[in-house]
Order: C-alpha cells, then sequence, then structure tokens
C-alpha cells in the first residue's frame, strides 16, 4: 500500500520537462500577440520637410486638422505625379511624403467612407 502511495506521489509532482514546455509556449503567445499589436499600432512616418517649400506643410497640416479628405488625397496625388521631378530637383523623391499622406488619409479615416 504504502509503495503505491510513493507511485501516486511522483506522479503528483511536476516533471521540469512540461513546466518548461509550458513556459516556452506562455512566451511563444506572448510574442505573437505583441507582434500582431506593433502591426495595428502604425507610427507617423517621417518626411524631409526642408526639401519642400514651407507652405507644403501647412497646407497638409490644415487638410489634417479638419479632416479634408479629398484635399489630403489631391495633395498624395500631385506627390506621385510630381516625385521624378521633385527627386530631380531635391535628391529626395515624394515616397516618404506619400506614406505621411498615406498615414493621415487613414488617420482621418478617409479610406472608411
Amino acid at each position: 500500500m504504502e509503495n503505491k502511495e510513493q507511485v501516486h506521489e511522483v506522479e503528483k509532482k511536476s516533471n521540469p520537462q512540461s513546466v518548461f514546455f509550458f513556459l516556452f509556449v506562455f512566451v511563444l503567445i506572448g510574442v505573437y500577440f505583441f507582434a500582431t499589436r506593433k502591426d495595428e499600432v502604425e507610427s507617423v512616418p517621417t518626411v524631409q520637410w526642408d526639401s519642400y517649400d514651407s507652405i507644403v506643410k501647412v497646407r497638409i497640416d490644415s487638410l489634417v486638422k479638419n479632416k479634408d479628405c479629398n484635399g489630403l488625397q489631391k495633395e498624395f496625388d500631385v506627390s506621385a505625379d510630381n516625385s521624378t521631378r521633385h527627386y530631380e530637383k531635391t535628391g529626395v523623391n515624394n515616397l516618404k511624403l506619400m506614406d505621411y499622406l498615406d498615414y493621415q488619409l487613414k488617420s482621418c479615416g478617409c479610406y472608411k467612407k
């Protein structure tokens, strides 16, 4: 009878390998949730504003403040059309500006309409 109780006690004790396995699974789940959360939290793209006339930033900031989706889309389209010319003039293309405008279009809810 005592032998059966000892076997039962051994079964109750946790196996170090199973503890490490569950810890590993827990860490993987945490990494997964952190990685997917990062995709949801998008940082504001940086723009080399000194390569543009100062009125460009003022105009875009006003459009963002007023949540003017049509105006932001027009700025995006003009930036796309003028990217090569801007690069030839300044050495900077408009891709960062277009990323910024796209971010602002999203943040203003322009794609949800």
